[in-house]
């Protein structure tokens, strides 16, 4: 049960990275819940394509890559490589926009220096590719964890966002954060 434990703490850090935290929050604050059956499609479609995944690497002991290698021609195959390279920068993008946003609300880092720090960050973790996935599984673990065990210890940051119903407008404070008052 251990040797799960790993690969499911690396998948829960992308269920909260900056960039859907920024994302979320942005949308959230203009549009309110008129945008939420994106939300739950979006969501819907991430569960249906992890399950036929999932599916496709029990049963056939391959990953989408290797199957559609297997079934379609050459061109097709280039053309679907082309697509998620697209796809793959695209994402890229938000993540590093989110994260260098994310260090301007935090600490009130410029976003071309949290830019840079997240470029750095990602080349942290290639190094630590080379010692092994368990070294990765173990950093961002101890990431995840920091030592924290006290409510005490922590303070909560917090975004003030104005939302306006009707002809009111109301103003309320959304927790992004928990974070150790030694910071």
């Amino acid at each position: 049960m251990f040797a799960f434990a790993g690969p499911a703490y690396l998948v829960s850090v992308g269920y909260m990275d900056p960039g859907n935290w920024a994302t979320d929050l942005e949308g959230g604050a203009r549009f309110g819940y008129q945008l939420l059956w994106v939300l739950v499609m979006s969501n819907a479609m991430a569960v249906l394509l992890q399950t036929l995944s999932a599916r496709l690497g029990i049963v056939a002991g391959r990953d989408l890559a290797q199957a559609c290698r297997e079934s379609y021609p050459r061109a097709v195959n280039i053309a679907l490589w082309g697509l998620c390279e697209i796809a793959v920068a695209a994402c890229d993008l938000a993540e590093v926009l989110g994260a260098a946003i994310g260090l301007n609300l935090l600490f009130h880092v410029p976003l071309l220096i949290g830019v840079l720090l997240t470029a750095a960050d990602t080349l942290l973790l290639l190094w630590f590719q080379s010692f092994g996935i368990r070294t990765i599984e173990a950093f961002v673990l101890a990431l995840i964890s920091n030592g924290m065990t006290d409510e005490s210890q922590t303070r909560s940051l917090s975004i003030p966002l104005t939302r306006s119903s009707g002809s009111t407008t109301a103003r309320e404070s959304v927790p992004i954060l928990e974070v150790p008052t030694g910071w």
